[in-house]
């Protein structure tokens, strides 16, 4: 059995912090992959509130354990304690600073970087944008499943003990394996899921339903466990920027842009312009997977980079054209060396270069509109080598927290749409629609006028009495109309 113990900790900058800051305070712990026991040290004659928490940390949490982030009473993500990442800059004792408070003063105006405390397993690193603030940390590997909202843990019930002040609390751990659950089944998402065993998944729905903005949600998840770029260190955004790649196909989008293909270029010992064999987008993405891969599966503990590549208006390019031989490749039963093929181009290159495949920790997520003309057009063969989703305009309200008037005025204009001949759920407005009442100073006139008659029009168009459809589709949606 395993013995490793489960812990809350408290993240809220004083008892008139706003959820707001309290939020705020629980991104930055995980931006910097950190548990923050104390956020400002003020030492006093009679209580150093840090004193009792330091004692508590150093006797009971150990390397292995797992810790919970929460703010006032809901915990927010989950992750192990981990040693420094780095070589500390200053290594001072703890007893020491107990017993003289005047040593360096308020530390962090003293010292910079982290601190390692030599008979503690306990770090400091200045994290404040004021002089006197600083913050006491245990290293976390990484924060998983992130929920915003969080879950409940008020109750003493779920606690076997507590610090002084309450900042550290130890969970009963039958109540931290439901905790564990309970937040990765919020924050693993069907298509994060669908993703990871079937590779290639396509997003599709009617306008506005936020599938390219989910497909980001979706990427950051499976790479990171973090579903907002915000939550990303330094350190992961340049990884992102080399395991995420975005492209959006269009007709005149083909083969040389996405795998390989001929580029001009200038000779400088002469005036001729000659041709050079250049990678694709695709391509060059693979194999930066490729070289991740290798590495990876050199270690023994080592978890394996995932490479998210992102294909918007997946429908608008001509697939065959654009994918060619790599239809084989990409199916997830063909990934890795079984599925090598020979490129178009690969006479041109080395012998040894001359076949290509699609690693296996490559996963692609594309987005297409259902009512797009040139959806019929989309190859039988990669249909079946995709997972498809629908992504319902109920489903994006919820996924975009709409007001609950802009969700009745959504589901009720919708249900007119169902009833016009010729229309159907493909026709649905999507909630990423009435995001745009921001511009609009929460005018749903506005709205309708300049964005949603226009679409509905253009849906309609060539059918009988549009004019007449229009007004029952306005009466639909001013049905819970206020003062616009």
């Amino acid at each position: 059995a395993s013995n490793e113990n489960f812990w809350t900790f408290k993240h809220k900058p004083g008892n008139k912090a706003s959820d707001e800051e309290t939020l705020s305070i629980v991104k930055n712990a995980i931006r910097h992959n950190s548990a923050l026991m104390q956020y400002e040290y003020k030492p006093s004659e009679k209580d150093a509130t840090i004193t009792g928490n330091w004692k508590f940390i150093i006797s009971n949490i150990k390397e292995g354990d797992y810790i919970f982030l929460r703010g006032d009473t809901k915990i927010h993500a989950v992750g192990k304690v981990i040693k420094p990442r780095k070589n500390a800059d200053v290594v001072l004792n703890v007893l020491d600073i107990i017993s003289n408070k005047d040593h360096g003063g308020f530390i962090s105006g003293k010292y910079y970087g982290v601190i390692h405390f030599e008979d503690a397993d306990i770090f400091y690193e200045d994290l404040s944008d004021g002089e006197n603030g600083w913050g006491q940390r245990i290293d976390v590997e990484k924060w998983m499943y992130f929920n915003p909202k969080g879950i409940e843990a008020k109750s003493e019930i779920f606690y076997e003990e507590r610090s002084h002040f309450i900042v550290a609390k130890k969970l009963k751990k039958n109540i931290g394996i439901d905790f564990i659950n309970q937040l990765k089944e919020q924050f693993m998402s069907k298509e994060v899921e669908l993703l990871k065993s079937n590779k290639n998944i396509i997003l599709t729905g009617s306008p506005g339903t936020g599938k390219t903005y989910l497909a980001k949600q979706i990427a950051l998840k499976l790479i990171f466990d973090k579903d907002s770029e915000d939550l990303l260190s330094e350190k992961e955004k340049d990884q992102y920027k080399v395991q995420y790649k975005f492209v959006q196909f269009h007709p005149s989008y083909d083969y040389t842009d996405f795998v390989e293909g001929l580029r001009p270029m200038h000779k400088e010992e002469s005036s001729e312009i000659g041709f050079q064999l250049k990678n694709g987008i695709f391509m060059s993405f693979c194999k930066d997977a490729m070289k991740a891969w290798e590495k990876d599966i050199s270690k023994d503990d080592g978890e394996k980079r995932k490479f998210v590549f992102v294909i918007d208006e997946i429908n608008r390019g001509e697939i065959s054209k654009i994918f060619g031989e790599l239809f084989f490749s990409i199916d997830p039963d063909y990934r890795g060396e079984k599925g090598k093929v020979i490129t178009q181009y690969a006479n041109l290159r080395k012998k040894s270069k001359k076949a290509f495949y699609v690693p296996e920790n490559v996963y692609i997520i594309g987005t297409m509109n259902d009512i797009d003309r040139s959806v019929e057009s989309f190859d039988f063969a990669m249909r079946r080598r995709f997972t498809w989703i629908e992504i319902t305009a109920e489903e994006s309200a919820k996924n975009m927290e709409l007001t609950d008037e802009s969700m009745n005025r959504m589901l009720g204009l919708n249900a007119e749409i169902d009833k016009i001949d010729g229309l159907n759920s493909a026709y649905h407005i999507g909630a990423a629609y009435f995001l745009k009442l921001n511009e609009y100073n929460n005018n749903y006139k506005k709205l309708w006028d300049y964005h949603l008659e226009p679409l509905l029009k253009e849906y309609m168009r060539g059918m009988p009495d549009i004019d007449e459809k229009i007004k029952v589709l306005n009466a639909a949606y001013i049905q819970t109309e206020t003062n616009d």
